[in-house]
């Protein structure tokens, strides 16, 4: 009797685990579905999701980039690439993604995202696999403000130097226990940085309307980070050959 009682509790044991494992499995399985219904998704001039698949433990997102962008992408390093998808996942507030990511977590599931040319149906020209624990990392990020913005910045300098403006270019990022700062170099044979240092109360409310405005989603999160963390953002403009500089400071406060 007693061991009869011991097979029962294994064997319902056995069953609920089965069922937990199949129940993620399922519910993976269904979200994938409705992602395929809305593909392909438009990725503006960069290209389009065209499909995503769910084979073994593995879940893959298939990107068709156009033409004119392969080039830069294959630019690109592996090692870059990897850090910067994964930290733009961290910092995605979108409702959807974020369920999805979660439901590949839940499944014990990796990530395998393919860039291929989509103009000319050619072969891969970037993979790359996120194992389940960094995607697991990805979910936990929020409950870490530090680090997550430690990712924002990480994935901001690998775009970097970025050309803001003819003469303008934004060169360096840096945090302390103050402000997030960005370094933005001014050729000045194209900009006059004394009209820089005579305007900055202007460019400073131009700034402050574009922080309370803007829908970017990792430029709402970052600003949310700076507040929750009471950081500042300010902005450093050298004069390449003077080396005058001038300073636009948004404090917490202002954020």
């Amino acid at each position: 009797m007693k061991k009869t009682f011991l097979n029962i509790i294994l064997a319902c044991s056995i069953l609920l685990s089965l069922t937990g494992c199949d129940s993620n499995t399922l519910r993976l399985r269904q979200l994938i579905k409705e992602l395929n219904k809305e593909c392909p998704i438009p990725l503006g001039e960069i290209g389009q999701m065209d499909k995503a698949s769910y084979h073994g433990n593995t879940v893959t997102f298939e990107y068709a980039i156009h033409d004119e962008n392969i080039g830069a992408l294959c630019q690109e390093d592996v090692a870059s690439m990897h850090h910067f998808i994964l930290n733009s996942y961290s910092t995605n507030t979108d409702t959807t993604f974020r369920t999805l990511l979660k439901a590949i977590v839940d499944a014990k599931a990796d990530l395998h995202v393919v860039f291929y040319n989509g103009d000319k149906h050619e072969k891969t020209i970037i993979s790359i696999t996120f194992s389940n624990e960094e995607l697991a990392q990805c979910l936990n990020s929020d409950g870490d403000p530090e680090a997550a913005l430690q990712n924002i910045i990480e994935g901001i300098r690998l775009q970097m130097p970025i050309q803001l403006s003819e003469g303008m270019v934004n060169s360096a990022v840096s945090m302390d226990d103050e402000y997030l700062s960005y370094s933005i170099q001014c050729n000045e044979d194209l900009v006059d940085i004394n009209d820089v240092q005579a305007n900055e109360e202007e460019a400073k409310s131009a700034m402050k309307e574009l922080i309370a405005t803007s829908t970017d989603p990792t430029f709402v999160k970052m600003i949310d980070l700076l507040r929750s963390t009471h950081r500042g953002l300010a902005y450093h403009y050298i004069g390449t050959t003077s080396g005058k500089e001038s300073v636009i400071s948004i404090t917490p406060e202002e954020l």
